[in-house]
């Protein structure tokens, strides 16, 4: 699958904008609304709860620290600080990440589910009790024996995650932004140990010949395989 020129992941580009489009005029109600709904909350010292599998890890992100002791009164206060919001059956539904002025806005990614496999994540910057202003819009969802992970901005900026998978788990991730222009797609293999993830290797290979190790988990990689 050509993610870069793929029809069907064109036309999904095309109702995303529509949908975000057309957000525009509810999505305060939407996102107050949301926080409404929140049963419980936890923090962290950054994104922590990324429902779409490997996210961190793929763009190259540092994953957060569990921030314990927080009083939910302050989560708005310390600066930096990763609130993530769950219902009563512990589905995330928000994430918000402190501002240094909460008068500028406090960036919140709001989650609506389609079903048990698909969910849109509203990327928004939020200003309480006045307006919401949606910065992205993206959709997680099957396709074939595939899964997408694919989002477009306000200015139609794209990006897509395509997951394959062998055996119930995710043996490759092909990785695609519009900004790249006509540099290729990327492509990541995984690799595991014991069923547990090892490493993720990009296609790439350094100067000596040797595979581009994009991830690997420290706990069982072993540098001599």
């Amino acid at each position: 699958m050509d993610i870069k020129n793929d029809i069907h992941i064109m036309e999904m580009n095309d109702k995303l904008y529509q949908r975000l489009k057309q957000s525009e005029l509810v999505i305060h109600a939407k996102v107050e609304s949301i926080l409404r709904q929140i049963s419980s909350w936890k923090y962290a010292t950054h994104e922590f709860y990324v429902p779409a599998p490997y996210q961190n890890e793929l763009a190259g992100l540092p994953n957060g620290r569990i921030r314990k002791n927080i009083e939910e009164k302050d989560r708005l206060k310390i600066a930096g600080l990763y609130s993530f919001g769950f219902n009563a059956e512990g589905k995330i539904l928000c994430s918000q990440e402190a501002p240094d002025n909460i008068g500028n806005g406090i960036i919140t990614d709001i989650y609506e589910y389609d079903n048990a496999f698909s969910y849109y994540v509203y990327h928004v910057k939020y200003i309480p009790n006045q307006y919401t202003t949606i910065i992205s819009i993206s959709y997680f969802y099957p396709y074939h024996e595939m899964n997408i992970f694919q989002g477009i901005n306000s200015y139609k900026d794209w990006s897509v995650y395509l997951y394959e998978y062998d055996k119930e788990r995710i043996s490759k991730v092909h990785r695609y932004a519009s900004r790249w222009g006509n540099m290729p797609a990327e492509e990541y293999n995984f690799a595991y140990e014991n069923n547990l993830l090892c490493a993720i290797v990009g296609e790439k290979r350094l100067k000596n010949g040797e595979l581009y190790i994009h991830w690997k988990n420290k706990k069982v990689y072993n540098k001599e395989r």
